[in-house]
Parts: structure tokens; sequence; C-alpha cells
């Protein structure tokens, strides 16, 4: 957060300038039925006097200046988002996924390039393949080789291994 409030490049103000022109007075435009397409076109501090005098907003402006606005948030909207935090972020990733699928249809699993993979616990895996390997032999699928508990890695690549997977549909008897 610092580094977005402080920063001196240039790009990073010109987005910042262009994620603020409209953001902040048109994200509350569903709890203002007064404010019609015509009255928000008018001066930056005759829009945020007309939003400070809707009733039951998330949160009001309290100073005017470019990227330094500030806003001070109405405690029942603060304490709803508190209680509801988990129901407000699904609903927040399902919208973004809509928003993002729509406008990248040929791109699959939108949904999970969201966040980063976590990561995964594989250690029963690993161990349950090496029992596999000891009671009975495993062939990889394409030389139809023996494997031993040194040719299986599990889950990542290594050149000289052969890869088994948590799935059960991976080994061929």
């Amino acid at each position: 957060m610092d580094l977005l409030k402080n920063t001196q490049d240039r790009d990073i103000n010109s987005k910042k300038r262009t994620l603020t022109y409209n953001v902040p007075y048109r994200l509350q435009s569903p709890f203002m039925p007064s404010m019609k397409e015509k009255e928000w076109d008018v001066s930056e501090s005759n829009l945020i006097a007309k939003i400070n005098q809707e009733q039951r907003l998330m949160y009001y402006f309290t100073a005017l200046n470019g990227l330094s606005t500030s806003i001070i948030v109405n405690d029942d909207w603060a304490n709803y988002i508190i209680k509801n935090q988990e129901i407000i972020r699904g609903w927040l990733e399902y919208n973004m996924i809509l928003y993002i699928q729509k406008r990248n249809p040929s791109v699959p699993g939108i949904a999970d390039k969201l966040y980063p993979p976590q990561e995964r616990k594989l250690e029963k895996v690993k161990k349950y393949w090496k029992l596999i390997i000891r009671l009975e032999p495993v062939r990889e699928i394409y030389g139809n080789e023996i494997l031993t508990e040194k040719d299986i890695s599990i889950d990542h690549f290594v050149p000289w291994s052969y890869v088994a997977h948590d799935e059960m549909w991976h080994v061929r008897e």
C-alpha cells in the first residue's frame, strides 16, 4: 500500500488516476436511485456534494483532493462487511470469474487462475506409491518398464524419473 501511495512512477500514477476517475463515485450507484445519468455529468465537487446528501451509503467523502481524496465508511456497512466478508468475497470472486470469462472465452480454467496454486501435502501419496511398488510391480505406460521407488516423482517432473500422480487412472496393470 505504501508503494502505491507514495510512488513517483508515472505509469502507476496514470493507472491510479484512471481507476479513481469514476470508481469511487459510481461504485455506490446501485444505492442511489435518485442519481440519473445526467446527474453524474457535473464537476467533481458538485458530484461529491450530491452523493453526500444520499442516505444509507457505504461511505461518504470527507475531503476532495485528487488521489488523496478521503472517505468515511458508514458504521452499519462496516459491521455488515466484517460480519459477511466470506459471503462478499465469494460473490466478488464469482462475478470476477464471469467478467474475465466473458472477455477471454478461449481461456480454460479461469477460476483456477485467480490465485496462485495452494501447497499440496503429498506425503500420504508418496507413502501410498512406495507401498504399491513394494507389493507388486508397476509398469510405466510408455516403455513397459518396471518402476522402482527411485523412478517415481510425485507431482513434479524430474527428467530421469517417471511421474506418478495421486490419480489411479495413471497406473496400468
